[in-house]
């Protein structure tokens, strides 16, 4: 819950109400990964995609409850997803740290220019907690594999969106889009 009190005197509080319980959001990634242990002949690309899988998990329960995408964790989203091209792709590392390094320092910039200038809840677009997820799945996938994640993503968060306000009747003003990449992201996985 320390990202809760790091971030509760934001003015987008306003408008999301933070979750109600207290405990650690570790326990998501934790949990996952012991009910995953039943596995038999984990292999080490297994075992990264249980990792992926749960830091995707608790990043989507932390963006739907918080609205708020912690940097550690998605920068250790990243790293793993380097250390996942070393040690299972064995591809080039260069391409994805330039990505990411570049990024991520253009993604730190747009988040403290957005502080500053847009610090009122009128101002709406994509946070910089999705762009910053956006590059750490870069370092998993090739730039083809994330430019059809982020179709199927936007595509899934729009059908949603429409939906809702069809048949429930209510506006939406803001979308937690880590859930809607961690799902797409779950689809260029297994069939991408």
């Amino acid at each position: 819950m320390s990202i809760y009190r790091r971030y509760r005197g934001d003015s987008y509080w306003l408008e999301v109400q933070p979750y109600k319980k207290h405990y650690p959001s570790y326990w998501v990634v934790v949990l996952f990964v012991i009910a995953s242990l039943e596995l038999s002949e984990l292999n080490l690309g297994q075992l990264f995609y249980l990792v992926f899988i749960s830091f995707l998990l608790s990043l989507s329960w932390l963006d739907l409850k918080l609205r708020v995408l912690p940097d550690e964790l998605v920068l250790t989203l990243a790293l793993s997803g380097l250390m996942y091209q070393y040690f299972v792709i064995n591809g080039n590392l260069l391409l994805p740290i330039a990505i990411g390094v570049t990024g991520l320092a253009y993604a730190k910039i747009l988040e403290r220019f957005m502080v500053r200038v847009g610090d009122s809840p009128s101002v709406s677009g994509i946070g910089a907690g999705d762009i910053k997820l956006i590059l750490a799945l870069a370092c998993w996938f090739d730039i083809v594999a994330l430019f059809y994640l982020l179709v199927i993503a936007c595509s899934v968060a729009l059908l949603v969106v429409l939906l809702r306000s069809i048949f429930l009747k209510e506006a939406t003003t803001s979308v937690a889009f880590a859930p809607y990449l961690s799902f797409a992201t779950y689809i260029m996985w297994w069939y991408g």
